[in-house]
């Protein structure tokens, strides 16, 4: 391949050039004075009848470079000369159009562009009048072919525009059918930005010793463009997104994602804002594309949203900003897409929002393509957003253990206990002579009576506390602790451990418990005895609680409910459950569409996402506790269904 980048970039005119007349009044109203590198390299071998392999950045003019010889050799027959295949409906578009504005000036000159989507008898119509030039996809161009609409038998030249995409995007077959129909006599040209192994092997089947030239040294975006990239801290994208675009406040630009999803959340993400943004993706109707492509064109539109549809030749003047809202995995259709910026030598600028994956594409870009990648920080939220909506991570509480341990025993208190607080309670007068959090009884070791364990301190509410206490142990019923001990005196005596008792137990009432046996001369053989009569009672529970509802009141449900506090569960001790304003009107599909959406946001798997819950507008869920950090960061302040999304822990 003639790398014809190391040139002298020394300006041609179209007039040095061996064009007609008609063609050079047609550029010159257009204002078209000087050739590209590309088209002043490719015109001539063009012109002579050579088959040709141009490589070739997006934005260089390739249009014209293939589009001009195609004229001069095409202007006096009465044929079907020519035919442009294009990967997208909209390359094809604007493909037609260039040409067009090329032959303005020719007389009886015409060309036509056929693609799906639109009437497939309107096409039949205009193809019959012969034009010369084709322009279209590979699947309306082989439909026609096959039902002989289109006939090919005088074609002179073929044409191939964005090659390597064409075969990326799984149209090598319709391409095998379309050369059937080809006349073997012919001149073909493959133009595209890149030329990877496959689109080298079709070459080497279809062109006739062709001339290979490369012309990637040009105004490209390796020199043209500023290329930035952002390290993602998680898997949220849409606040930094919204957040780069109020910072750098583009004129006018395209956002590119990897999936319609993504460009439809995208979207509405901004234009809640108001910043006003179209989508354009392949799900759309020909006749809405049309129409967004074209408010784009005349400055109606200040943001587009794209899959990698619009990535490939579409020309949109004084685009000032791409930004990638993913990175695609291929690094070449990075270069495609970033080339929408940068144009005919304008100076633009590209940002990528990336995440750990994306490091591989990024070395590639750097490492085979030569670019030059900038790390910068990540935008703050500006001070003027109204994000009133947006909850942030709420903190963990530094609450005292007395104070958790009382809410648990709260919750488990028998009858009598609550009894107990009840007459208390009646007795006590004013707010601040009850403290629940406060234990004021220290650990016994030892037989001390309870009247002389607890010494009031200085503080006149610890008094009045300690007072408190000794009301509560002077009281008719039995001190909680004695139960504790005499569990471990007939311990001591006879062996056997009655488990009921101690499943009934409090939280204070087994560290009362613990406490006691390790003080004892005999601790590992009690405890032993403990554990072995534990695991004896609690096997047989298992099944019941898992397989049936057991009645309300019975042994199994006070059994059940006593191991989950000797065994708490990641959903009920040490994951929490989560309150996201995500619900069943946001989202089709219900509940499984829900958990989906969960665990895309928060990137995890639909699994992780436990015991949902969708209400109208809210689920409940919970995951386990080494995601559920991670997971709120990520999804508050994310963008969808129209609403700002917030998790937060459920109380």
């Amino acid at each position: 391949m003639v790398d014809l980048a190391e040139e002298p970039n020394t300006p041609i005119a179209f007039n040095q050039l061996p064009l007609s007349p008609e063609t050079l009044n047609a550029l010159n109203s257009i204002g078209y004075q000087h050739a590209t590198p590309v088209q002043a390299g490719s015109i001539q071998p063009a012109l002579e009848g050579k088959d040709l392999m141009v490589q070739s950045q997006t934005g260089t003019g390739k249009t014209a470079a293939f589009s001009l010889p195609l004229i001069e050799r095409l202007k006096d027959e009465d044929c079907i000369g020519a035919l442009i295949l294009a990967p997208t409906r909209e390359l094809a578009r604007q493909v037609m159009q260039e040409a067009e504005r090329l032959s303005s000036h020719v007389k009886d000159f015409s060309v036509t562009c056929i693609y799906g989507g639109v009437s497939f008898d309107e096409q039949v119509k205009i193809l019959k009048q012969r034009p010369n030039i084709v322009v279209g996809t590979p699947g309306r161009v082989l439909d026609h072919l096959r039902r002989k609409t289109l006939q090919l038998t005088q074609l002179k030249c073929f044409v191939l525009d964005e090659a390597d995409e064409m075969l990326s995007m799984g149209f090598a077959e319709e391409l095998e059918d379309i050369l059937k129909f080809v006349p073997k006599q012919r001149q073909t040209l493959f133009f595209s930005a890149t030329f990877p192994a496959n689109v080298k092997r079709y070459a080497k089947k279809t062109l006739n010793d062709p001339i290979a030239l490369s012309f990637l040294g040009e105004a490209s975006s390796a020199d043209d463009l500023e290329h930035h990239y952002m390290m993602l801290p998680g898997v949220a994208r849409h606040k930094h997104l919204r957040n780069l675009i109020l910072e750098l406040n583009p004129e006018r630009a395209i956002i590119f994602t990897n999936t319609r999803k993504d460009a439809d959340r995208t979207a509405q993400m901004l234009n809640k804002y108001g910043l006003e943004a179209h989508k354009l993706s392949g799900d759309m109707d020909q006749g809405l594309r049309d129409r967004v492509m074209k408010k784009m064109r005349d400055k109606k539109i200040r943001f587009l949203v794209a899959t990698d549809v619009a990535a490939r030749g579409i020309d949109i003047s004084q685009l000032t900003h791409v930004f990638h809202y993913q990175l695609p995995d291929n690094p070449e259709v990075y270069i495609h897409r970033s080339g929408r910026t940068g144009r005919a030598g304008a100076k633009g600028v590209v940002y990528s929002l990336a995440s750990s994956k994306d490091l591989s594409v990024i070395y590639a870009l750097k490492r085979f393509h030569h670019l030059v990648l900038q790390e910068r920080a990540l935008p703050t939220t500006p001070v003027d957003l109204n994000l009133k909506k947006v909850v942030t991570k709420p903190s963990s509480p530094n609450v005292p253990k007395e104070s958790l341990g009382d809410k648990t025993r709260s919750k488990k208190e028998t009858h009598d206990q609550a009894e107990v607080k009840r007459a208390h309670k009646n007795k006590v007068s004013g707010p601040t002579s009850i403290k629940k959090n406060v234990k004021v009884t220290p650990p016994i070791r030892s037989e001390v009576k309870p009247d002389t364990e607890a010494k009031p301190k200085s503080s006149q509410t610890e008094s009045r506390l300690a007072k408190h206490s000794g009301k509560r142990r002077g009281s008719s019923r039995r001190p909680k602790t004695s139960t504790a001990r005499q569990l471990l005196e007939d311990l001591k005596q006879s062996q056997h451990l009655d488990t009921k008792k101690v499943i009934h137990l409090s939280r204070e009432e087994l560290e009362e418990l613990a406490q006691c046996i390790i003080a004892s001369d005999r601790a590992t053989e009690l405890m032993r005895v403990i554990l072995q009569a534990l695991q004896m009672s609690l096997k047989p529970v298992k099944p019941d609680f898992q397989n049936r509802v057991p009645k309300k009141g019975s042994s199994h449900t006070r059994v059940s409910k006593n191991v989950e506090a000797l065994h708490p569960d990641k959903s009920s001790g040490q994951s929490p459950q989560l309150y996201i304003n995500l619900g069943r009107k946001d989202l089709r599909g219900g509940h499984s569409a829900v958990k989906e959406c969960i665990a895309e946001l928060g990137g995890l798997l639909p699994e992780d996402i436990k015991q949902l819950t969708v209400e109208e507008s809210k689920a409940s869920f919970v995951v386990n506790a080494e995601f559920q950090d991670d997971l709120i960061a990520a999804i508050n302040g994310e963008e969808l269904a129209h609403k700002t999304l917030f998790v937060k822990l459920k109380t």
